[in-house]
């Protein structure tokens, strides 16, 4: 299973979305979390798990709520994507940067 987590220009919420959705069929069997800034300094987090892994447990509203702790925000969502609002922008590059360690455990625990 692959682990992507990346910053990403969108210019709302919808296009972050999108892209998310494009991700999930890309990734072929994993997790992403991407994050995007638009307006006022605040980010909007976005995790996406493909079908496969959701099938083992796998729910990105739990792994969005451990990611956006970590960067002060709070998220929630469904099984296969999931978003958060960040209220610190600057923020965001630290809970990306730690995003593959805080999904690893999701991971691992997949039957």
């Amino acid at each position: 299973s692959r682990v992507v987590a990346a910053a990403v220009a969108t210019e709302d919420v919808k296009q972050l979305q999108a892209l998310g959705d494009a991700l999930r069929e890309q990734l072929g069997s994993g997790v992403g979390a991407i994050a995007s800034s638009f307006g006022e300094g605040k980010s909007t987090l976005l995790v996406v798990v493909t079908d496969d892994l959701r099938a083992r447990g796998v729910r990105a509203d739990e792994i969005i709520k451990v990611i956006a702790a970590e960067a002060g925000g709070r998220g929630g969502g469904k099984a296969h994507m999931a978003q958060a609002s960040l209220p610190d922008a600057s923020r965001i590059t630290e809970a990306l940067a730690r995003a593959s360690e805080l999904i690893r455990p999701f991971l691992e625990a997949a039957t």
